[in-house]
């Protein structure tokens, strides 16, 4: 029976090489060829990867070494007439094999091959193949190849695993995921295709990736069909089925199958309102840079002590080209009376400590002439590419700060000519009144009232520039 259990006819011509392989091991040999022949069947048995064996009815008459290291069992110990070969089957596996040996020796024909789960000598558990072929006429002997498929079955369910979760992730992906022929033909589309195009997936699959492109990036799309190099990603104008336009950016990949590019795999993502946001924020761009450029006051953008960003203004107001500032160190643009006091403010804004600096700040700057002007700074704390920066507002006061001067010669010299008189005449009254007769005192109150008229009106001049008591 355990040549029936172990074994199955099947065509000679499929083991007919290792079947004569083992029949001369078995023999006796013969000097000449037939020796030379032996020696090398002999050798590639002994060194197959696949387990061999061959067996009788009562017990197994050879194993070769891929046997003993599939099993953990000596050759010596196997094919003992003691050995109960169902030692070498996993529990859940022995009724398998037990029914096919009783199948087979009624004669009933039975699948040439098999799968079983095969218990090895340190109690793991290995799947293995079994194809056998019946060598024997007389006496039934079998001769079989155990192949063991552990890894393989391991690899193919992690494959399938794997296969899974990437259609799991094609479906669920939020980027439109597509393959298509050489003739644009759709191929596969996911989820998020139908979805953005409003079509069933078997509307697609009868479609070309034509049939939803604008027109004008037709040409385009089909230089790259054509075979021409294109950079990833291409941008792609589609139409929806309702009609509505949608700019994608595609990455195309070939599309191989058996070794051979059959067509494209691509990724499309939408980038509609990302491109609308962009427009926008170029128009925007574009109005800021107008309102910066034709400023009256200077702006610039100051980082890791260098100017990032001037307008034309500062040109202006400094006497300097753009490159000379972006080049220069800023605080030589500073007057040495003011230069250390700068550059504490810088340091402490540049820290983020603008609590003790002051919104607006007054220094003396030298052009690029060398002449001296008064600049009145407005700084603020900005993040420019990442990075902590000083946003400044300056403006030329050096004509605000002369006429404030004039204005304060004007009136110490008002003050010199016009108060000092009347200080004198008030004093000199002061003396006339105390010796004058009654009679005379009453008109010299009256000069004194007159006076002091006066004096109100030139003080509402000088301080307020309103002329009136």
């Amino acid at each position: 029976m355990l040549a029936y259990w172990w074994g199955q006819i099947i065509p000679f011509p499929i083991f007919f090489t290792i079947t004569i392989a083992n029949i001369l091991i078995r023999r006796k040999g013969k000097k000449g060829k037939f020796n030379e022949q032996q020696k090398l069947y002999q050798t590639l048995v002994e060194n197959a990867n696949d387990a061999i064996y061959i067996v009788s009815k009562t017990h197994f008459e050879f194993v070769n070494p891929a046997f003993e290291r599939l099993f953990g069992y000596k050759k010596e110990e196997i094919c003992r007439k003691d050995f109960d070969f169902m030692n070498l089957v996993a529990p859940e596996s022995r009724e398998l094999v037990r029914k096919r040996g009783i199948l087979r020796s009624k004669g009933e024909d039975i699948p040439s091959r098999y799968v079983f789960k095969a218990l090895t000598r340190n109690g793991e558990i290995r799947k293995v193949e079994v194809t056998t072929v019946n060598i024997g006429k007389e006496e039934v002997r079998v001769m079989g190849i155990l192949r063991d498929i552990t890894e393989r079955e391991m690899a193919e369910k992690a494959l399938a695993e794997s296969e899974e979760k990437y259609r799991n992730l094609v479906e669920q992906s939020l980027d439109g995921i597509f393959s298509i022929d050489f003739n644009g033909k759709f191929l596969s589309v996911n989820k998020a295709v139908m979805e953005l195009l409003n079509y069933t997936k078997k509307e697609l699959l009868s479609m070309k990736i034509y049939d939803i492109l604008h027109p004008d990036y037709i040409p385009v799309f089909k230089k790259m069909m054509e075979g021409e190099t294109l950079t990833n990603p291409v941008e792609y104008v589609v139409i929806s089925k309702t009609g509505k336009e949608y700019t994608m950016e595609v990455r195309a990949s070939p599309l191989i199958q058996k070794g051979k590019m059959i067509g494209f795999h691509a990724i499309a993502r939408d980038i509609t309102e990302r491109k609308r946001m962009e427009e926008a924020l170029k128009e925007s761009e574009c109005k800021y840079r107008e309102v910066t450029e034709n400023s009256i006051n200077g702006i610039y953008i100051f980082q890791d002590g260098k100017f990032k960003f001037v307008n034309k203004r500062m040109e202006i107001i400094t006497g300097y080209t753009k490159e000379e500032l972006m080049e220069m160190d800023p605080l030589s643009l500073i007057h040495p009376d003011h230069r250390e006091e700068m550059k504490r403010t810088v340091e402490e804004l540049m820290r983020g400590d603008i609590a003790n600096v002051p919104q607006r700040i007054e220094f003396k700057y030298i052009k690029k002439e060398g002449e001296v002007r008064w600049a009145e700074g407005v700084p603020s704390i900005i993040d420019y590419n990442g990075k902590i920066a000083i946003l400044g507002n300056v403006s030329d006061i050096t004509d605000v700060k002369m006429a404030k001067e004039k204005e304060k010669r004007f009136i110490e010299d008002t003050s010199h000519y016009f108060f000092n008189p009347i200080t004198i005449a008030k004093g000199y009254l002061y003396l006339i009144y105390d010796e004058s007769p009654p009679s005379m005192q009453e008109k010299l109150e009256k000069l004194e009232n007159a006076i002091h008229r006066i004096e109100s009106v030139v003080r509402n001049i000088v301080c307020r520039g309103e002329i009136h008591e």
